[in-house]
């Protein structure tokens, strides 16, 4: 086959065609060769390479770039070829659509909703119906249409009564297309071109039960059902399990069972992306779910069932896996707090992770196309937690003094600090507005750069041993304020990477299945080097007048400070990794250069009465 000569590029481990600077990041480009855009339903592939290093992105590019060759190929040689079972999806999904555009009929009809009258334009001849008997009328259309067929030709009848351009024979090309849309359908090449002819086809027999109708006569109709449904007549059920599946998957799934369902989410990459711990999670929050209904048919949930279901996951035990309580169940762990009123109930937000797990399956079960009652969804998602103070306040900003408080410790002034994330951390988190996790993994070999303006920055990306990043604005630069630089911050990375740690704070490794870097920095700082200071106070649902501080106050602190000192909102949300309030045009937008970075927020952050200078020549930069 001819298509299959198309010579793939060659393309050397250092060229440096197929990468672009975004930022401080290079990013993958492709472009998909014309004849094969419709697979792709875009001209252009675009993805990170999560590294600033240009050599690096070179060789990475030339891989993907021979691997989406490769692909191109496949389906240039294989991707329009359809089997057996493909036709007789095909022919499933028109005989779906008969059947509902019939069923919507009858309904209008019911509803004395119907227009009797019957309207045919095409380029060549408008006339309206009216002159015409529907018989006639309709006869003429299917006429056409066998035409059509006959042919394989349908641009002559291609035309939209609405906006005047050719659409489809007698809007079957629209309605093919709104068929697709609803059903969420992938399909293109020739077997949309299938799908056309089955729905036309339909569309005959269709106007044939339309003329019968028109006259009462509904014996019609039952014969012709019964020669397209032999077995079942218009049964309907047997085909609205087919909606959101690409047309090589359509099946029965009407009798899949809830554990059924689970095990293949588990296997979908969509969950194996997940984090190790976030893994676990799910997977609990599924097994209560799956416990507590029953192993039952996914079609035979009811919206009761999972309301009660709801109702008394609320009053699952804060500790489930204890001696006593870890071979129980989810209903007889209910059951334990429900006749136990010294058993402590976990918080409302740790339940409603859970059921945010749950809801996260339907939805995809939902996009699948599995057989469900959709309300589910509703029904089973968690209530918004009720902020315990104002919005903009979830998280309050620390004042001066109980920043001076902390920086002026003893274990400060002193250099007792016990390991070095300790003095390094709360530093980095009032001047780079990051999260703490996005601090704990940073890695000395390739996460302390410096700009080709000579600016020192911290390249923030997913890191082997500290997992990924929350959100793609994660992937980011941040320039090093100058107090950072003062206090030594650039020779104790420069010192971390001569000895080959990979880790910034090496101390911060655990044995944990899930390798998260964190959670010791977070212990620390919250539970014990806090209350040290004097700073104890947290807001909780019966203290709601308390402030909410903890590490994350350190963002909210150089965020506002930001806010009051007028910079630039774009920029700044850039800085700390924010999605929101971008807008529209923020998909269009180039990253900010470091140095426009650095000298229109960084540089101008300062934080008046706060006194570092005791922190001068410590220990933790030598």
């Amino acid at each position: 086959m001819f298509l299959s000569t198309v010579r793939k590029p060659r393309v050397n481990k250092y060229s440096c065609s197929n990468i672009l600077l975004k930022g401080a990041i290079y990013h993958f480009r492709q472009c998909i060769p014309q004849d094969i855009v419709p697979c792709f339903s875009k001209k252009e592939y675009r993805l990170s390479l999560h590294t600033s290093d240009k050599r690096k992105a070179a060789r990475k590019a030339a891989i993907m770039h021979n691997v989406l060759w490769d692909i191109f190929t496949l389906i240039r040689e294989d991707g329009f070829k359809m089997d057996e079972a493909t036709f007789r999806n095909i022919e499933a999904m028109a005989d779906k659509w008969l059947v509902e555009i019939l069923k919507d009929d009858e309904l209008k009809r019911i509803k004395g909703l119907v227009d009797h009258a019957f309207w045919h334009v095409d380029k060549d001849f408008n006339y309206e119906s009216n002159s015409y008997d529907f018989d006639s009328m309709a006869s003429m259309v299917q006429s056409d249409i066998k035409e059509a067929l006959k042919t394989n030709d349908f641009k002559p009848f291609v035309y939209d009564t609405n906006t005047g351009e050719y659409s489809g024979v007698y809007g079957i090309k629209k309605t093919v297309d709104d068929f697709i849309t609803t059903h969420a359908l992938d399909i293109k090449g020739e077997e949309l071109i299938a799908l056309t002819r089955e729905i036309a086809k339909r569309y005959v027999d269709y106007l044939e039960i339309g003329k019968a109708r028109e006259n009462g006569d509904y014996a019609v109709e039952k014969k012709l059902m019964k020669d397209i449904f032999p077995s079942s007549g218009t049964n309907i059920s047997s085909y609205t399990c087919a909606k959101a599946l690409p047309l090589q998957d359509i099946q029965d799934d009407s009798d899949v069972t809830i554990l059924e369902a689970v095990n293949k989410y588990y296997e979908t990459k969509r969950f194996k992306d997940l984090a190790a711990g976030t893994q676990t999670e799910a997977r609990r929050a599924l097994t209560d779910f799956t416990s507590m209904l029953g192993n039952i048919p996914l079609k035979d949930i009811s919206v009761a069932s999972v309301r009660t279901f709801r109702a008394r996951y609320y009053k699952m035990p804060k500790e489930r896996r204890t001696k006593e309580r870890v071979h129980l169940n989810a209903s007889q762990l209910i059951a334990l707090a429900e006749n136990d009123p010294t058993v402590q109930i976990r918080t409302e937000r740790a339940s409603c992770k859970s059921l945010a797990f749950i809801v996260t399956f339907f939805k995809w079960l939902e996009k699948e196309g599995y057989c469900f009652n959709p309300q589910i969804i509703k029904v089973i998602a968690p209530d918004k937690e009720k902020p315990l103070v104002n919005a903009n306040e979830k998280r309050n900003r620390y004042t001066i003094e109980e920043l001076n408080r902390m920086f002026h410790h003893k274990s400060y002034v002193s250099d007792s600090f016990r390991y070095d994330f300790q003095f390094w951390i709360p530093l980095l988190g009032i001047f780079t507005g990051a999260r703490l996790d996005e601090l704990c993994q940073i890695n000395p070999q390739d996460g302390i750069l410096q700009s080709k303006e000579g600016i020192w920055y911290i390249d923030i990306k997913d890191n082997a041993e500290g997992k990924g990043i929350k959100t793609a604005a994660g992937y980011r630069a941040i320039p090093i304020h100058p107090e950072l630089i003062a206090l030594g911050f650039i020779k104790y990375a420069e010192g971390q990477k001569a000895k080959g740690e990979t880790l910034l704070f090496p101390e911060l490794r655990n044995r944990r299945a899930d390798k998260k870097l964190y959670p010791k920095a977070s212990r620390w700082f919250n539970d014990v080097f806090k209350k040290e200071v004097g700073i104890t106070s947290v807001a909780t649902k019966t203290k709601k007048e308390e402030k909410k501080l903890d590490f994350h106050s350190f963002r909210a602190t150089f965020i506002d400070t930001a806010k009051q000192l007028s910079l630039p909102l774009s920029q700044v949300h850039e800085i700390v990794g924010h999605t929101e309030d971008r807008g529209v045009t923020g998909i269009y937008e180039e990253r900010y250069g470091i140095a426009i970075l650095f000298h229109d927020v960084i540089e101008k952050i300062k934080y008046d009465g706060l006194d570092l200078s005791k922190l001068k020549n410590n220990r933790y930069s030598r």
